[in-house]
């Protein structure tokens, strides 16, 4: 499994390397995997509708995907909550309420 893991892991990042690094808009599949991978590597379980929601909301770019992810998952844990689509969404509304909140400048 940790072959097929690091195999599909050199795959997507060569995928991302040829659309533009870390700052490549990816489309809402290679998102998706991206999670995945994520989420396997770090040995979560990851509703496959978490997934779905996180990638359709973040469609920048592989930086700030990755970025949610992390933040999603901290909230989790500090929640301590397991990640499911209803604290999807209230760490995403959180999210909104920060960026509102913060100073413009």
């Amino acid at each position: 499994m940790k072959a097929s893991l690091e195999s599909r892991v050199d795959n997507l990042l060569r995928v991302i390397d040829a659309q533009g690094g870390d700052r490549a808009k990816l489309d809402l599949f290679l998102r998706k995997e991206l999670l995945k991978l994520k989420a396997e590597i770090a040995r979560l379980n990851l509703p496959a509708e978490v997934i779905d929601f996180v990638a359709q909301k973040v469609d920048s770019n592989v930086r700030d995907l990755e970025e949610v992810s992390t933040d999603l998952i901290a909230y989790a844990v500090a929640k301590r909550k397991p990640i499911d689509l209803h604290l999807t969404r209230k760490f995403f509304a959180s999210r909104v309420k920060k960026k509102k909140s913060l100073p413009k400048g």
